[in-house]
């Protein structure tokens, strides 16, 4: 959800053609991606304390350990780009 927000707010500093606006954009794309990498990072234990439950599929566990690497990436480029982009302004 930042990540789109980001790029919403970085669409419009380019079209505007606002220094700060894209700068605020940038900023949000790289909470976005910090806030992935964390999500990412403790999911690890987050799955551990899920597959005790008796009730969660096994399978949809992996499904989403899937789908968070995927996502995880997603929110990464983004952010890499952005931190480029602030440091080549």
């Amino acid at each position: 959800m930042a990540s789109g927000t980001g790029l919403l707010i970085l669409l419009y500093g380019i079209y505007t053609g606002r220094f700060h606006t894209k700068l605020t954009a940038y900023a949000v794309l790289l909470i976005a991606a910090t806030g992935g990498i964390i999500a990412f990072a403790t999911g690890e234990a987050a799955e551990a304390t899920v597959k005790q439950i008796r009730e969660i599929a096994r399978n949809r566990i992996e499904e989403h350990e899937e789908f968070a690497t995927i996502t995880v990436v997603a929110v990464i480029v983004p952010g890499i780009a952005a931190l480029i982009a602030i440091y080549s302004t």
